[in-house]
């Protein structure tokens, strides 16, 4: 025999000597009767489908008592279904108590209950579950298995049917996939049972915190008809007093029985800052401010000490605790914002609610960010106040050295320079979205006021005046004011938008005068170095080669040619930029001999190449056109230039009269229709005249070149200081009455 046997014959037997001497112990667990638990539900499911199918609300379970040892000592809580909700179906609208019983049962402290802690709870309790084996154990050993008073959890269920017992201890793992917690009945001394497959511990183990509704504030933001703020925090205008009318008695009824709480009265409607006076409210702010306090909820409890107040909470600081008042006809509510937890890594801001009281709160630091307010939060933020700049009647703009004048003639605005009429409308519409920031602390020195880079006048419709100054921008954001008041500030995402140049409401019509007056075309040289040259033959037109050119081909070039727009114009010049001399270049004649021309460079300016508008051989404008609009327009000009007749499609007049596009084409990419044009309705797909046009896509089956950006796209990373893109506005086309005789075009005039 060898020593491996002889060493496993000794185990062995070691082994069967334990068995025989626990012999009268396991007799004694045979005779132990199991722990079992029956379930509310009658059909046997998984935990998973319990909560899938919301079987939780099944439960009759109506009181729950909780009892373990605590921080500050043995801690009980009583949860029970309130009376009023007790037969409603679903768990969510069904309303739970709590009544906390701390520090040796000398503190009491009731709030409503958590739902979803409850729905917890009640599906721990539906399904049966008994004990897989138990076994006696003296109270020395009952820390081994979590169940000695330190870390025991005492529960009791009760429901209709029946009230479970238990004393719950420690979980622990059985394998990977199964858990298992220790428990004993507390009407049987000394025995410990295993329940298997089941985590009771978890859920019964939840702090205070997670046991009570988080909800701070139990008010309703349409019954609030007065409020007091003082803030030390902003000198100066830290104390306001918000007001309206109280709701009325048949109000108050129509509250009382609302589903929602704004159904009588919103949250914004109808405040003043009746102190200090003289200073708009701004009822969307208050409105807003009003819903936060509503929703806040805590994100943890601190428990006071003799009534004391923690130190460095701010809440008793006189230069620090930001005092709110409500008032909701004769009930007074009154909460406290302290500062953030100097302790905490999520900066959680302290609070307090009706003054001493048995516990503060913690609230999430931008949710403290959000309700500390002052007078220049909540008065009127909208630029104009309560003007409408949409509805002026003039407007001057004197910005960089340069100054704009437009005057509203009709429903149209006129001015010296060729304008869109649309660029002006939108920018006074944008200036009645604008919102500020108000900086009365700030002086007008200190902004840059005193010497602003803009100033815009606008001329309203009573015929009264508002002069805004806008000062250089600051970083991020700019400051303004009126001609009189306080400083305020724009967000930078609309601080730029208020330097306008005059070029800025230009007409950006690449082709400004109608295709009617045009009498003959030079494209842009051909492999022979030569440019070819299209002109009016009667009815038609022909190449200076002679041959003849399908009309609905040049048309569809002039229409292309009139609907386009560029992007923005420049202060670059030709040569700087590619465009003298230029890599492509067109241009039309006019009956009136005026001869208007088109250059395209090779060089970009955020994915989108450079072009220039051409005047009698001057250059009058520099700017950037569509990636997209630029290889087309390019092609549609090679077709013409073969002086062949094109594809048949390309030959057949569209419906309507409409010659030169083809059926399904769309108009030219950042195109959009100006000037007098043939009386035909636009072809399937183009943009309606006067009609806002998003960035335009290339017909079907036509692909952008290589890097380019599709027209209205986002621009790409530049280098630092290049410019970006503004959208290209679109303007109504007037149609010219039948018989008449195109007028002599404009000189489009460099835009500053």
């Amino acid at each position: 025999m060898n020593r491996s046997t002889l060493v496993m014959l000794v185990v062995f037997a070691a082994l069967v000597a334990v068995w025989a001497l626990s012999g009268d112990k396991r007799e004694a667990e045979r005779e132990l009767p199991p722990l079992i638990v029956k379930g509310f539900l009658k059909k046997e499911i998984s935990l998973q489908d319990i909560k899938i199918l919301n079987k939780d609300e099944l439960s009759p379970y109506t009181r729950y008592v909780i009892e373990k040892k605590g921080v500050t000592g043995p801690e009980k809580y009583v949860i029970e279904l309130d009376p009023k909700t007790a037969n409603e179906a679903k768990a969510a609208d069904k309303r739970w108590l709590v009544t906390r019983t701390s520090a040796g049962g000398t503190k009491t402290f009731k709030t409503r209950a958590e739902n979803y802690r409850l729905r917890m709870y009640n599906q721990l309790l539906a399904r049966n579950f008994r004990s897989s084996y138990a076994f006696k154990v003296g109270d020395k050993g009952l820390k081994e298995y979590g169940l000695d008073p330190d870390n025991a959890i005492s529960v009791t269920a009760v429901s209709p049917d029946q009230t479970v017992k238990l004393v719950i201890g420690a979980k622990h793992a059985i394998d990977e996939n199964t858990s298992a917690t220790w428990v004993m009945n507390p009407d049987v001394e000394g025995v410990v049972y295993q329940i298997s497959g089941h985590d009771l511990r978890t859920n019964f183990a939840a702090e205070w915190k997670d046991i009570r509704d988080r909800k701070i504030l139990a008010i309703n933001p349409g019954r609030i008809h007065k409020v007091q703020i003082h803030n030390p925090r902003s000198p100066g205008r830290g104390d306001v007093v918000l007001e309206r009318a109280k709701l009325t008695a048949d109000q108050l009824t129509k509250i009382a029985k609302a589903k929602k709480w704004d159904e009588v009265r919103k949250a914004d409607a109808d405040w003043k800052i009746t102190s200090p006076d003289g200073f708009p409210a701004d009822g969307q702010e208050i409105g807003s401010w009003l819903e936060s306090l509503e929703r806040m909820s805590a994100t943890d409890y601190v428990d006071l000490t003799n009534g004391k107040l923690p130190p460095k909470t701010g809440l008793d600081d006189a230069k620090q605790g930001v005092q709110v008042t409500l008032y909701d006809g004769d009930k007074v509510i009154k909460l406290v914002i302290g500062t953030k937890n100097p302790k905490g890594q999520e900066q959680d801001i302290y609070l307090q609610v009706g003054g001493v009281s048995e516990e503060i709160y913690t609230v999430a630091g931008w949710m403290g960010d959000q309700i500390v307010m002052d007078r220049d939060k909540l008065r009127d933020r909208r630029l104009l106040g309560g003007d409408k700049a949409k509805e002026a009647t003039g407007l001057k703009i004197s910005s960089g050295g340069t100054t704009f004048t437009a005057v509203k003639s009709g429903d149209t605005w006129t001015s010296a320079s060729s304008i869109d009429p649309k660029n002006v409308a939108d920018f006074l519409s944008d200036l009645d979205g604008i919102r500020v920031e108000w900086q009365s602390d700030k002086s007008r020195e200190d902004t840059g006021l005193v010497k602003p880079k803009t100033q815009i006048v606008v001329t309203l419709a009573d015929g009264r005046t508002r002069t805004l100054l806008v000062a250089e921008k600051k970083g991020e954001d700019g400051f303004a004011a009126f001609a009189t008041g306080d400083v305020f500030k724009v967000p930078s995402w609309n601080a730029g938008r208020l330097h306008r140049r005059p070029r800025d409401f230009a007409d950006k019509h690449i082709l400004q005068v109608p295709t009617s007056a045009v009498l003959s075309l030079t494209l842009p040289a051909d492999k022979s170095g030569k440019p070819a040259t299209v002109t009016r033959d009667g009815e038609g037109w022909k190449a200076s080669n002679g041959a003849k050119v399908k009309k609905a081909n040049v048309e569809q070039l002039l229409t292309a040619l009139g609907q386009s727009t560029y992007h923005n114009q420049v202060d670059d010049k030709p040569a700087d930029v590619g465009l003298s001399p230029p890599e492509y270049e067109l241009s039309v004649k006019t009956r009136q001999g005026r001869v208007f021309g088109l250059r395209l460079s090779k060089k970009l300016l955020d994915n989108n190449p450079y072009g220039a508008m051409v005047v009698d051989g001057k250059v009058t404008r520099v700017f950037s056109i569509s990636a997209m609009m630029a290889p087309m327009l390019k092609r549609t000009v090679a077709q013409l230039a073969a002086a062949k007749p094109a594809p048949s499609s390309m030959g057949r007049p569209m419906p309507g009269g409409m010659g030169g596009m083809p059926p399904g084409a769309a108009p030219m990419p950042g195109s959009a229709p100006h000037g007098p044009r043939p009386s035909a309705p636009l072809p399937p797909g183009a943009v309606p005249s006067g009609a806002p046009r998003p960035g335009a896509m290339p017909p079907p089956g036509a692909m952008p070149p290589p890097g380019a950006k599709p027209s209205g796209a986002a621009p790409a990373p530049n280098a630092a200081g290049a410019r970006r893109q503004a959208p290209v506005r679109v303007i109504p086309a007037p149609r010219m009455p039948a018989g008449s005789a195109p007028q002599p075009a404009a000189t489009p005039q460099p835009a500053p």
